[in-house]
């Protein structure tokens, strides 16, 4: 078949358009490849950064709602006044608690209940300012809570505390409605490398290497200085993290999104390619 120049010219020119293809869609491949990589870092990373954003508006409003918890501390009878502030802040709860341990609630307290015992309490005190206090087991209902809590009175001479609250369900509910991608989720950590909002409930207050042996409180830190994804196995699954701090708040926002989902346009590249 080959003992003719023809058959030979034939063969190499063959070889040669094959070898010219073949090199032409890996070019193009690899291009396209790192091209979408790029792109899906520049989408989600400045994704990341606007939830974040927005996160940390979410608590300012809520920090300024409390404040205005402080007029009601003047008033004969302040309860009007919280109740006011618990739903136009949509909070679980409010109040206030004065240095002598008087308190009003919108509620009936545990028996023997004292305030001015309480964390989020002596936090604010502490601080001589607003405070967002870290998780904990509410006296109450006994479910996870995070508080934000204000002194009030003249500076030197506080006379109480507003405070108000936000279960951790609650805030998990607005966390999980952050889906930039149909297989992607959110999360939040805390300082200490702690789950306190994840679409799976029963890893509040875990570790985040619960989720990954990857995301420990170091790389946490080092991701959220990153403007791009970090190659992650998620319950055996590739993903991509992107990381935030949410400002004012000791908290990270983490999104994590399926790698075969974003780099699918590749994927489907590939196969007209091979076609």
């Amino acid at each position: 078949m080959l003992h003719t120049i023809r058959a030979r010219l034939i063969v190499i020119c063959i070889g040669i358009t094959l070898a010219s293809l073949l090199l032409l869609s890996a070019a193009t491949f690899f291009t396209v490849r790192k091209d979408t990589l790029a792109s899906v870092d520049t989408r989600i990373d400045q994704l990341t950064q606007l939830y974040a954003e927005q996160l940390s508006g979410w608590v300012r409003d809520k920090q300024r709602i409390t404040s205005s918890i402080r007029a009601a501390a003047t008033q004969a009878d302040p309860a009007p006044l919280i109740q006011a502030a618990k739903e136009a802040g949509d909070f679980d709860d409010a109040y206030l608690v004065y240095a002598d341990n008087r308190a009003t609630f919108l509620h009936a307290m545990p028996e023997g209940y004292v305030g001015t015992g309480r964390p989020w309490y002596q936090q604010a005190m502490q601080a001589n300012g607003p405070v967002l206090v870290p998780a904990y087991t509410d006296a109450s209902t006994g479910e996870l809570t995070i508080s934000f809590a204000e002194p009030f009175g003249p500076s030197g001479q506080r006379l109480g505390v507003v405070g108000t609250d936000m279960r951790l369900t609650s805030m998990a509910k607005t966390v999980a409605s952050i889906r930039p991608m149909s297989r992607s989720f959110a999360f939040l950590v805390n300082a200490k490398g702690l789950l306190i909002a994840h679409p799976q409930a029963e890893l509040t207050l875990k570790p985040a290497t619960h989720i990954s042996a990857d995301l420990g409180p170091t790389q946490m830190q080092a991701l959220a200085q990153m403007h791009q994804g970090m190659p992650v196995d998620i319950g055996g699954v590739p993903h991509l993290v992107y990381a935030r701090p949410v400002a004012g708040t000791p908290w990270t926002l983490t999104i994590a999104i399926d790698r075969a989902e974003a780099l699918q346009p590749v994927r489907t590249l590939l196969q007209v390619t091979a076609g």
